[in-house]
């Protein structure tokens, strides 16, 4: 009698079997089951554990956990072949400058790049595994983590990138947690430097409400979480106001498409329209991505809501945060909005009505940078008291608060966070970032 090394069942077999080392298992089943299943053994060389067939163990295999320990054990065991057996190669230890570096006939110029030095380094692996511990190996944008039966390929990315930032590389609030596809959305993914998308973000304010509507904050907050040399803020002043309101009969309620048309002849890819009582409280990535054509903000809030014939309430949009990299967008909106004056709400209310019925708008790849998750803009109005810190981000109702839109019609002055309310703690929050800044200039037409 037998026993089977896989179910552990008694069985019977031929003496002959025994002898040229078969019988070993009590039916054809258990023997194919070797082939799948795998068991635990240490290494004999490392003493590391490792998986492998249970097939290979029964044949005397199994031993080692990889080609380098099994070399190693024939090493030290003299298992060498008789031809290298105490046979020393007679350039062992032997240094050759003069077929060093430049001098070698296959020198090809130092292939290893400084950036390579860097990510092959010990430092630089070690600000990843950081990344990631910091983040719980969670995806910053879309939540995605390992677990469950799901795999995420993780990568931890740089927010000022990696090529134009060196003295960034290795900071700690440089980086975060991103899966791969949404790695991929990001404007500095594998793109060449001189190939990046320009961007102008913008916005059109008089002299006479410059500080009252809170201009300086807003400079201030967008500057602290963009300073990528491929952005550009534009605040459209006096002058320009002037003379674009006299040329083509405009004013403030229906004029932004027109003077987002005269950034697209400076060859910028990304055209974004923000009402300067806005402040930013994270880096706008969703604004960034290329996964759209024309994108906005959501309106849809606790403090007020607004609905236009056959826009519900749910589905109106914001104007303070408009987005295109479609010229043909703006031309729609601007035609349009001359019609602006005769509604209620203005250009907001052009907008959501060309948003949800206009036929050339449909086909273009629309995006509502809120929509799911997140607030960018007028969403998280009537929600103030809610608002909190978690890990350096505010957030409100365990989404994060990327930008604040005070809106609210003529309540002048604006964006004073004390009087919001606001926690302190967030209070403290949007002024440090508001209220520190070094100098810069603005670009103007």
């Amino acid at each position: 009698m037998k026993i089977c090394l896989i179910c552990g069942k008694e069985f019977k077999t031929y003496p002959y079997l025994t002898k040229k080392g078969c019988g070993k298992y009590c039916s054809r089943l258990c023997f194919l089951k070797t082939k799948n299943e795998k068991i635990i053994k240490r290494c004999i060389v490392c003493r590391k554990k490792f998986s492998t067939y249970h097939y290979f163990t029964s044949k005397g295999c199994g031993k080692f956990c990889s080609t380098r320990c099994y070399g190693r054990y024939r090493y030290n065991n003299k298992m060498l072949p008789p031809s290298q057996k105490g046979r020393i190669s007679p350039n062992r230890g032997k240094k050759y400058p003069q077929l060093a570096g430049e001098n070698n006939p296959n020198w090809k110029g130092g292939k290893t790049t400084e950036s390579e030095k860097v990510r092959k380094s010990l430092e630089y692996k070690l600000w990843r595994e950081v990344i990631f511990e910091r983040d719980n190996y969670t995806c910053q944008w879309c939540g995605a983590k390992n677990g469950q039966g799901k795999t995420v390929k993780l990568n931890a990315d740089h927010i000022n990138p990696f090529s134009l930032y060196p003295e960034l590389r290795l900071a700690i609030d440089n980086g975060r947690t991103l899966c791969e596809n949404c790695h991929k959305k990001t404007t500095s993914y594998l793109t060449d430097i001189n190939k990046w998308e320009r961007v102008a973000f913008f916005t059109v304010v008089s002299d006479d409400y410059y500080y009252a509507i809170g201009t300086p904050k807003f400079i201030n907050s967008f500057l602290y979480f963009h300073p990528d040399k491929n952005i550009d803020l534009i605040i459209f002043r006096q002058d320009i106001i002037d003379s674009v309101f006299s040329r083509y009969g405009l004013n403030f309620y229906n004029a932004r498409p027109t003077f987002a048309k005269l950034l697209l002849r400076d060859g910028y890819g990304l055209v974004v329209g923000i009402d300067a009582d806005t402040v930013i409280l994270g880096r706008l990535d969703e604004v960034l991505a290329k996964d759209y054509e024309v994108g906005c903000s959501s309106n849809f809030n606790d403090f007020e809501n607004r609905s236009i014939e056959n826009v519900g309430e749910k589905e109106f949009v914001q104007a303070g945060l408009v987005a295109s990299r479609n010229p043909k967008f703006w031309d729609i909106w601007e035609r349009e909005n001359k019609k602006a004056m005769e509604y209620v709400c203005k250009e907001n209310d052009i907008l959501s009505l060309i948003w949800k019925n206009d036929l050339d708008i449909q086909k273009m790849k629309k995006k509502v940078f809120d929509e799911n998750k997140n607030y960018y803009g007028c969403k998280s109005l009537g929600r103030e008291g809610e608002f909190y810190i978690e890990k350096n981000q505010v957030m409100c109702r365990k989404e994060k608060v990327v930008c604040y839109h005070h809106a609210k019609g003529l309540d002048f002055p604006k964006l004073q966070f004390e009087r919001m309310g606001f926690t302190w703690e967030v209070t403290n929050f949007m002024n440090m970032v508001s209220n520190s800044g070094t100098s810069f200039k603005i670009k103007g037409i």
